[in-house]
């Protein structure tokens, strides 16, 4: 199911749907802009917020997308030798969440941007039992090759962002580091690092 999902992400990538996404959304705020301006010159009053014609869901990723993103996410597992109806299994695990939230099974509305999960996981069990892969995938062929391919793999934020070491803040890319005093919490966040005093006045 993770395969797939990221897999899906990918195709997302792959096939542009953010750069199409913008596309659109500039078409758009380009044409509601002109309609402000003609219907303020026509005299007319103009209601609302200015803001882009449609509705907002236009600009997540279409139907069209998220059926694209799929189809792609299954090849993909394929490829590497992983189910493809994991997506189907996710889908339907999605589709059980809104049951179990909603009471019923959400249908695809005409501005959703998402197609139903139910819809979706028939789709994706459809198109798993007509793709073959070979089962036999493997990220490494024995428990102690599975744990030196582990070893290489970074945990935890990345060093660029800065590191805690107890109560010393080091930022390895920007060459200094600061030092709390103890007892403090030190919280780095992606734009930020900050400490909090024990007893939370400063």
């Amino acid at each position: 199911e993770l395969a797939n999902v990221l897999g899906h992400e990918i195709g997302h990538v792959a096939a542009r749907h953010a750069a199409q996404r913008d596309t659109l959304m500039k078409v758009m705020t380009v044409l509601n802009t002109v309609g402000m301006i003609g219907a303020a010159a026509g005299g007319a009053t103009v209601n609302g917020n200015g803001g882009p014609i449609g509705n907002p869901g236009l600009y997540a990723y279409s139907r069209k997308h998220e059926s694209e993103a799929d189809e792609i996410g299954q090849n993909l597992a394929v490829a590497a030798g992983i189910d493809p109806a994991g997506m189907a299994a996710l889908l339907r695990s999605l589709d059980a969440y809104e049951r179990l939230r909603r009471g019923f099974s959400r249908e695809t509305g005409y501005f959703d941007s998402h197609p139903a999960a139910r819809e979706r996981a028939a789709e994706a069990a459809t198109a798993a039992e007509v793709r073959r892969f070979d089962g036999t995938f493997r990220i490494a062929p024995t428990q102690a090759a599975f744990l030196e391919r582990m070893a290489d793999l970074p945990v935890g934020p990345p060093a660029a962002e800065g590191v805690v070491e107890g109560g010393r803040f080091l930022h390895p890319d920007l060459g200094f580091s600061l030092r709390f005093p103890q007892g403090w919490e030190v919280h780095n966040t992606h734009s930020a690092v900050y400490g909090v005093s024990p007893a939370r006045e400063a």
